[in-house]
């Protein structure tokens, strides 16, 4: 770790899973973190650089990053792109 960062390593832009009908895929951000954690990856940038982050509704979005941090549970660094979200 360069100058005391916490960054390093791989971290990998997740895309956001939805069903047909536009809803959150639930079960799928299970199967996505455990698929991105089994591939040794330091860390998981949610709503990031596929570019979803700005068209995804606000619950929604909110909806990812609270599913995303609870299946993480703090194994990896996470870094959501949260603009304009309270948690």
């Amino acid at each position: 770790m360069k100058n005391g960062s916490k960054h390093h390593g791989v971290v990998v832009p997740m895309v956001t899973p939805v069903t047909p009908g536009g809803e959150l895929d639930e079960p799928a951000i299970e199967r996505l973190v455990e698929f991105l954690l089994a591939g040794d990856v330091n860390g998981i940038f949610v709503l990031g650089t596929t570019g979803e982050g700005e068209p995804v509704p606000r619950p929604l979005a909110r909806r990812l990053v609270e599913r995303t941090v609870a299946q993480v549970r703090r194994r990896v660094n996470l870094a959501p792109h949260v603009e304009g979200i309270r948690c």
